[in-house]
């Protein structure tokens, strides 16, 4: 094939993609890595300290309250008997346990604020008449307030003292404690944070360059080869010498460059997204199947619909062997270029492993063992896989994550789901999803009646807002069941289309409608 040559004009946005600085993988792995740790840490340590701080308040209110109380009742006896050296004792004592220096002052006022006792000599006698005194004598009650004393900030603790018979205000008890340990605590707190921080900011770029180094290495050869592409030169081919899956899916890249190398000259004139979209469903029409199977016993019809981005829709029929016939749902999580990727790798896989397997429990654990490896990080694919036998009419059903497989037999009036338990693929790798897949057998007769359909159906929306749903389905199948399924079909999609008027979907619609004969 030959070198196509850029245009001027594609040359100058190839330049002007190049000649930006980009911001190598590893680099973007390892910034989110030290950003995701700087916001953590500093979140964490936000809310410890906050938490912290409002603790040792706590406490701290809690011991104000507790020392104020028994100043309070170790006064009482001493004030009534004039015994000031059994009120300084017990100030004494207060003073004694406080080892931290916590406590600015401890005194007791009478009920007009004159002092009685207080840790200070010197200040005996004195008459407060302060705002928080005022305030302190002026309550029957246990108090607290803050105030500044010598430029500190200092929890005030007041609690009023009482005769016990006459119940007569007699003193007020004060004790006044500094608020500094809870600032040093803190400020203990905010050093082990950063300390914390560094730690994590270290540990988080040397975890992030093994973790970049270790993901990246498998796809260097198609990041080298995807670069090329992307330079202009589409007559690159990626070349894999194994004949397995991997092989397959190099098939489905080069195919795809092929494919792009066709579409390039319109892309180049037009320069629009639409072309590219355009693409993707061209791609994606040549992986579904171009016909539809027919057997004595059973009648089959497909319908798809891309949406206003293509999704990642998929349907296929496999034939296992002579008489059993595999009917397969699949939905990528994907949209655009990158749906189509992976419906593309999904097919090639999916038909390697159903070839003359007559358990879909067993290819769909397959298909996750081999696809989920090659899938990006928060991609996944659901399937929904039947295998008809066409000559005794039985049925096999194995879901992964799926919607479920709709059942209505002759006569009847309400729907079944047949939804055996399953992970969707990609989700779940190995001996976890091998454990949960499960399959249901199905015994048909004539005139039963079964679709297999994606959520775009019942996620189909109109202008209002409101989606089909799964009870107008029902209601559809119900009455028209008995129809064939060519026009059950089409009938369904118009109803669709009534319902949804001219709103664009989000979402792929994708059904396939069975009727035994």
């Amino acid at each position: 094939m030959r070198k196509r040559t850029p245009s001027p004009l594609q040359a100058i946005d190839l330049m002007q993609v190049i000649s930006v600085d980009r911001m190598p993988i590893k680099f973007q792995f390892g910034l989110f890595l030290v950003l995701f740790s700087v916001l953590l840490v500093s979140a964490i340590g936000y809310f410890v300290i906050k938490e912290e701080k409002q603790e040792l308040t706590r406490q701290r209110i809690y011991l104000g309250e507790i020392l104020a109380s028994n100043l309070a009742s170790g006064s009482r006896d001493g004030i009534i008997m004039d015994d000031e050296l059994l009120i300084f004792e017990m100030i004494d004592g207060i003073l004694k346990k406080d080892t931290k220096n916590d406590i600015a002052y401890v005194f007791i006022t009478d009920p007009a604020g004159k002092i009685i006792a207080h840790n200070k000599s010197e200040l005996m006698g004195t008459v407060f008449s302060d705002a928080i005194t005022n305030f302190a004598c002026a309550l029957n009650q246990p108090a607290w307030q803050q105030t500044e004393v010598n430029g500190a900030t200092v929890l005030d603790f007041s609690n009023p003292i009482f005769e016990k018979v006459t119940k007569k205000k007699i003193g007020v008890a004060r004790i006044g404690l500094s608020y500094q340990s809870i600032t040093r605590t803190v400020e203990s707190a905010v050093s082990k944070i950063l300390t914390i921080f560094i730690s994590a900011l270290v540990l988080g770029i040397i975890a992030s360059i093994i973790w970049v180094r270790l993901v990246t290495r498998p796809i260097s050869d198609l990041a080298k080869g995807a670069e090329i592409i992307g330079a202009g030169d589409l007559t690159y081919r990626f070349t894999v010498k194994s004949k397995n899956e991997i092989g397959e899916l190099a098939e489905i890249f080069n195919k795809m460059t092929i494919d792009l190398a066709a579409a390039q000259d319109e892309l180049i004139a037009k320069r629009q997204l639409e072309h590219e979209i355009e693409l993707a469903r061209a791609i994606q029409a040549t992986l579904l199947p171009k016909t539809i199977p027919e057997t004595p016993t059973v009648r089959i019809a497909a319908f798809y619909q891309s949406a206003m981005e293509v999704g990642g829709d998929y349907y296929d029929f496999i034939e296992v062997d002579d008489t059993h016939l595999g009917v397969l749902v699949a939905d990528v999580s994907g949209k655009g270029i990158a749906g189509a990727f992976i419906m593309g790798i999904t097919r090639a896989i999916f038909r390697i492993m159903a070839s003359g397997n007559h358990s879909p429990a067993q290819v769909l654990s397959r298909v996750n063992g081999a696809l989920g490896l090659h899938m990006k990080k928060g991609m996944f694919v659901t399937m929904l896989y039947c295998i008809i036998n066409t000559k005794d009419r039985r049925m096999r059903v194995a879901s992964a994550g799926h919607d479920p497989l709709l059942y209505l037999k002759p006569g009847e009036c309400s729907v079944k789901g047949v939804n055996p338990d399953g992970f969707a693929i990609g989700i779940r790798a190995g001996r976890e999803f091998d454990t949960r897949i499960k399959e249901e057998n199905l015994v048909l007769g004539p005139g039963d009646f079964l679709a297999l359909t994606t959520d775009g159906v019942t996620e189909a929306m109109n202008a209002g807002g409101e989606e089909f749903g799964e009870q107008r389905l029902f209601d559809f199948m119900v009455k028209n069941a008995e129809k064939e399924t060519a026009i059950f079909r089409d009938g369904l999609v118009n109803a669709i289309r009534e319902f949804t008027g001219d709103m664009d979907q989000s979402d792929d619609i994708t059904m396939v409608v069975i009727k035994i004969a």
